[in-house]
């Protein structure tokens, strides 16, 4: 671990700090230690700066160090607590984790290796806990939209209902229907329509009823307009709601802590019957296992997708091998490389992989690699042909960036 770790160790008696510090020298750690003998030391440490790992020393003033490490999470929730004990004690390790310690050791046998593992497993452990707090915390802040979506759209749905239902009494109470007779009497005496007009007496109120009837249907086609327009505003209104609430659950998709040596498993795991149908000589190489932020399901469902294509490109091949490969290019990057000896890719058609669209496959919709680059670089990853040849194999590289302590 190059980036230098800011240690602070609590301990009432100086020897000891002396010792832990002797210990760190002796590990591949790059550090920086501070020591205080008590609380009112740590809190103006802590006050000062910010560590990534306190040591905490079990007995201070003759008590245990348990308000202490309580005091501590609540003044700094970041900092990886390790906490020192003189012996281990029967259920004394689950009541220190419970209390919000990452690990426990031993002072007696304490090697500047065990120590060195407490250190970086402590983080490591501290920085899970975050991501999980984190992912806890948007997924309970879409469960409280979803509600109040849930909400919302059932008040709108009553206002849709009680629009749909003023339509339909404007419709079943029209009067449209007395145009219907008028439009028959007319008809009735269409031969002496004249006369009619004149001399009879519905013929003498047809102009008038007419003019009435216009003055009625017209209101009632404003009222119908109204309800119309009602409606599609609640219609509008439900549209942006939903994706409201789909925008902040994009926004909130990729905050779940994955561990990627599990994820690299899964897909082959259900990759597996393909692969052994087709006899194809499968090599799984992992060298590390570190740990990412993104969606499980979509970073699973992209692995099989490159794993299925890769299966796809050796269908004629002579020899049929699929390398994959977990590493980490640098310490903030995990690499997972897909590798076949199948019929290779064109040069002139590279260009045009990840577009939407494009597919050089006959029954091929475009869309799987373009989703597969769009998923990643949700993540904050990439997704790149690192080399194809024809008649060679190609190769892919999915680049993901490595959980980070904050």
């Amino acid at each position: 671990m190059d980036a230098e770790l800011r240690i602070l160790h609590i301990d009432q008696d100086h020897d000891e700090y002396f010792l832990i510090n002797k210990r760190l020298l002796r590990t591949t750690l790059s550090f920086s230690l501070c020591w205080a003998p008590d609380w009112q030391g740590a809190a103006e440490h802590l006050n000062v700066q910010s560590f990534d790992v306190c040591l905490l020393d079990y007995y201070l003033d003759q008590k245990t160090g348990f308000r202490m490490l309580e005091s501590i999470r609540q003044q700094d929730s970041h900092v990886a607590v390790v906490m020192l004990v003189s012996h281990r004690e029967l259920g004394l390790d689950r009541k220190v984790i419970k209390l919000g310690a990452d690990d426990m050791v031993s002072k007696f046998g304490l090697t500047a290796q065990l120590l060195e593992r407490a250190v970086l497993q402590s983080v490591e452990r501290r920085k899970i806990i975050e991501a999980l707090q984190k992912s806890e915390q948007d997924y309970r802040h879409i469960a409280e939209l979803s509600t109040s979506v849930l909400h919302n759209m059932g008040n709108l749905l009553n206002s849709l209902y009680t629009a749909g239902g003023k339509m339909q009494n404007i419709n079943s109470e029209s009067k449209l229907s007395t145009l219907g007779k008028l439009n028959a009497l007319i008809q009735d005496h269409e031969d002496h329509l004249d006369g009619f007009l004149t001399n009879h007496p519905k013929g003498k109120l047809l102009p008038q009823m007419l003019t009435s009837l216009y003055d009625v249907l017209l209101d009632e086609q404003r009222q119908m307009a109204h309800e119309i327009e009602r409606h599609t505003d609640i219609v509008k209104l439900m549209e942006q709601t939903i994706r409201r609430q789909q925008d902040v659950a994009k926004e909130h998709a990729f905050h779940e802590p994955i561990h990627l040596d599990q994820i690299v498993d899964n897909a082959v795991a259900m990759c597996e019957t393909i692969v052994g149908k087709r006899e194809i000589e499968l090599r799984l190489e992992k060298t590390c296992a570190p740990f990412v932020e993104g969606s499980r399901s979509r970073l699973t469902q992209v692995l099989v997708n490159l794993i299925k294509n890769a299966v796809e490109a050796m269908e004629a091949a002579p020899r049929k091998r699929l390398h994959i490969r977990l590493d980490e290019e640098d310490e903030q990057t995990a690499k997972i490389t897909i590798s076949d000896t199948g019929c290779g890719i064109p040069e002139d058609k590279q260009p045009f992989l990840f577009q939407f669209g494009y597919s050089d496959k006959e029954e091929g919709h475009g869309f799987g690699l373009h989703y597969c680059q769009k998923t990643v670089g949700a993540m904050g990853g990439t997704l790149t042909l690192v080399h194809s040849r024809e008649h060679y194999g190609t190769t892919f590289a999915v680049c993901l960036p490595v959980l980070q302590s904050k």
